[in-house]
């Protein structure tokens, strides 16, 4: 969410805070926003001194009057806040500040917690709102099979319905959400930006237990034999009573230790692992689905969702907000427990959008190698059909773990293609 509230900022936020709430320059805590973008590093340091620069050719003599070189050039943002509020930079700050620093100008910075709060309400909403009628759209007039409208199941005006639910549902699960996205914003979160801040373990820390282990074995090896073999605390079959393999085995741990300076399962190992990590973890969804199954939650949160019996595309947002949440939670909260890659962590939402579409497609295709193992569009249109079965998210492997799992089948595709014209079937044997 940080990649992109960053960019939102650059692109668009930036002027339209700075329009809606300008700066007030009666108030010199109004100005706090433009020093604190100004982060001490060098190359902020250079901006600000080329700031103040080009804001002051024509008011040399005012700044020499109120600073000296050396504070200048060591504390150039210390100076930069004091000419703003002493007011010498006010008639240059439009022409200077304005069009690199648009964010200077509001009088909330891009740090304020309520700025921050609202710009990621609005992007949240605004976003899952366009992909849900793009991909919903294509999705239903490209994948969808449009005789599922003559099932007995099919809702009059579902379309919609499941639209009016969905757009029901957009601003409460933004809102539940939204500490969680501040929370990761404001960087509490584990996300990292490059491969290499992941160092994972030393491969010495790996082979020090069991370059332990034979260090002691070798001390009750030689005590033992100074007290008798009845004496012995290690059972003939042991390691340490074959001096060879236990020779052999200690010089290779400690060529190890010697050649190996490396971390194991750090950098692109982790990278790897963290997509399987993110997979299981969020599969986890599955007992947060089959919680809301139970009778007395059910009625009161999931049953909105299953009222859509045969689901359209648009069916896959239009379910009460608190269920919306609460199946979201897995994926929010992955990144609080384990360390995750920042952008893989953005192409994960759009994964999970992308998926939450296609699986309400309401197809039953059967005899694919993967349906065994994927929880596809497939084992979807099941569990809206029966309710009780395949509760899973993306894998089978909840469903078969708790002995839920049920495979589409060509019978249960028969079935579904039969009443598909049903409704068709009935009206020319009354017409006839």
């Amino acid at each position: 969410m940080d990649i992109i509230l960053d960019s939102a900022d650059r692109l668009m936020l930036d002027c339209w805070w700075s329009r809606i709430f300008p700066i007030n320059y009666d108030e010199p805590k109004s100005f706090d926003p433009i020093v604190s973008s100004l982060v001490l590093t060098k190359a902020r340091t250079t901006q600000c001194l080329n700031l103040l620069n080009q804001a002051t050719i024509s008011c040399n003599s005012d700044l020499d009057c109120y600073f000296s070189g050396d504070e200048l050039q060591s504390h150039p943002h210390q100076v930069l806040r004091k000419c703003l509020i002493t007011g010498v930079l006010n008639p240059n700050l439009n022409t200077t500040i304005a069009s690199s620093h648009q964010q200077c100008l509001s009088r909330f910075g891009r740090d304020h917690l309520f700025r921050q709060s609202l710009s990621i309400f609005v992007i949240v909403f605004v976003g899952i709102s366009f992909i849900y009628f793009f991909l919903s759209t294509l999705s239903y007039f490209f994948i969808f099979d449009h005789r599922l409208k003559n099932h007995p199941k099919y809702l009059r005006d579902q379309i919609k319905l499941e639209i009016a639910c969905a757009l029901k549902a957009f601003g409460p699960i933004d809102i539940l959400a939204l500490p969680l996205h501040l929370a990761q914003v404001r960087g509490h979160s584990k996300l990292y930006d490059d491969v290499s801040d992941i160092k994972g373990i030393s491969c010495f820390t790996l082979a020090k237990p069991v370059l332990d282990f034979f260090n002691l074995t070798e001390t009750f090896r030689d005590n033992s034999r100074l007290l008798g073999p009845k004496a012995s605390p290690w059972p003939p079959t042991h390691l340490s009573s074959y001096p060879i393999l236990h020779d052999t085995a200690k010089q290779i741990l400690s060529v190890l230790q010697n050649s190996f300076h490396h971390d194991f399962g750090g950098g692109w190992f982790y990278l790897i692992l963290s997509c399987f990590l993110f997979l299981i973890f969020t599969d986890l969804a599955y007992l947060i689905h089959r919680f809301e199954h139970h009778p007395l939650v059910y009625k009161h949160i999931h049953k909105t969702h299953h009222k859509w019996v045969i689901p359209t595309p648009y069916a896959s947002y239009a379910f009460h907000p608190l269920d919306g949440f609460l199946q979201s939670l897995p994926y929010n909260v992955f990144i609080f427990i384990f360390p995750f890659h920042r952008v893989l962590y953005l192409f994960a939402f759009f994964f999970i959008t992308v998926w939450t579409i296609l699986i309400h497609d309401s197809e039953l295709i059967v005899g694919h190698r993967l349906e065994s193992y994927i929880n596809s569009p497939s084992h979807h249109t099941l569990h809206h059909l029966y309710f009780n079965c395949n509760f899973g998210q993306y894998c089978t492997w909840t469903d078969r773990l708790f002995s839920t799992y049920r495979h589409p089948n060509l019978d249960d595709k028969l079935a579904l293609d039969s009443k598909k014209h049903k409704p068709i079937l009935h009206k020319i044997a009354k017409i006839s």
